[in-house]
């Protein structure tokens, strides 16, 4: 069983396929040290590319950090109206209750309980 796994490595380092892959490998290696060095050149010859370059970094920090800050009052202006909105049902709630319960004699029990004040609504 030890003997066949290094023949079937050998077998797959010969393969054409594996052979093309790392052939294109190696060629977009070249490739990308190749634009990285005409880019380098450019940059060090050209005013003009470095003003822009650095014009469209300094704009998408800009827009980025005016999104964050955007994006995290909207969050706390929601969170706050939905905290609002629950604090006014909880007291119109309890205004209900109340409303309910003032009509009820404590000193009695089951349905005697109910005063005839009690309202029906």
């Amino acid at each position: 069983m030890w003997g066949v796994l290094p023949r079937i490595a050998a077998r797959v380092r010969r393969c054409a396929v594996v052979r093309r892959i790392r052939v294109a490998v190696r060629h977009a290696g070249l490739i990308v040290g190749e634009v990285q060095s005409a880019f380098t050149v450019a940059w060090r010859r050209s005013l003009q590319l470095r003003v822009v370059v650095s014009t469209l970094a300094l704009s998408t920090a800009v827009v980025l950090v005016l999104g964050l800050v955007l994006q995290t009052q909207i969050a706390e202006r929601l969170v706050q109206g939905k905290f609002e909105a629950a604090v006014a049902q909880a007291e119109s709630g309890r205004a209900v209750l109340e409303r309910d319960l003032s009509g009820i004699d404590p000193d009695r029990e089951g349905p005697r309980a109910l005063s005839t004040t009690r309202w029906t609504g």
